[in-house]
């Protein structure tokens, strides 16, 4: 298992991930936060756990505050929640680009690439706070690397979740999935379409009817 961690390209990815796990588990131990960010935060987990799952702000997305909350259930503690799921996405986000940048542009550009994302302050500072943008960015790197494997199922279940932790992530991820999917030849543009626009597609159909259920209104961009 050593052999394989330590090997090749993997090398990078595990030397910056563990650094940068550390890094973010000593900033967690030493920095307040964000105040209004992370309370607000932390009382939205809250209410989600108290709520059993079936109520969400219509303003914030559910995707964070949904899997913080199932944590809460098990751990007993907002505050400990948010930041495990955030450092958790940071985590995974700064691993998942690193890997990237190591299959992209080899061991060298992910050697660049993963230090300066263990040591860059708002990346470090997002994933040792309760915030949503950790989780968002973990999606959003993951479907990039979907993409580069061509694997646009993947790459669709991925930019619905990030849809479901920011709306506005939606904006970059169709246009994002659309260009990519016309890329390939005339005879699989259609099903690559499908294939990863159905998952972002139907997670807005999702929200939306939620969200005239409990809310009264379709409309959760206004």
């Amino acid at each position: 298992m050593i052999r394989i961690l330590t090997h090749g390209r993997a090398l990078p990815v595990t030397v910056c991930v563990l650094a940068g796990a550390c890094w973010r588990l000593w900033l967690m131990g030493n920095y307040a936060g964000w105040e209004e960010s992370d309370y607000g935060n932390l009382a939205m987990i809250q209410g989600v756990l108290d709520g059993g799952f079936r109520h969400y702000d219509m303003n914030h997305m559910p995707g964070y505050y949904a899997v913080a909350a199932a944590v809460h259930f098990l751990v007993n503690d907002a505050a400990l929640a948010g930041r495990l799921v955030s450092f958790g996405g940071g985590v995974v986000a700064l691993g998942l680009a690193t890997a990237l940048a190591c299959r992209l542009g080899g061991r060298r550009a992910g050697w660049v690439a993963g230090t300066l994302l263990v040591v860059q302050p708002e990346f470090a500072l997002y994933a040792s706070s309760s915030l949503r943008e950790p989780l968002a960015a973990a999606c959003v790197v993951g479907v990039l690397t979907a993409l580069s494997r061509e694997r646009m199922g993947v790459a669709g279940v991925l930019a619905a979740g990030a849809f479901f932790v920011r709306f506005d992530l939606a904006l970059v991820m169709i246009p994002l999935l659309l260009v990519h999917a016309l890329g390939g030849s005339r005879r699989q543009r259609l099903r690559r379409c499908f294939q990863s626009l159905s998952p972002v597609f139907g997670a807005i159909a999702l929200w939306s009817i939620y969200c005239g259920v409990d809310h009264g209104t379709f409309a959760f961009w206004t």
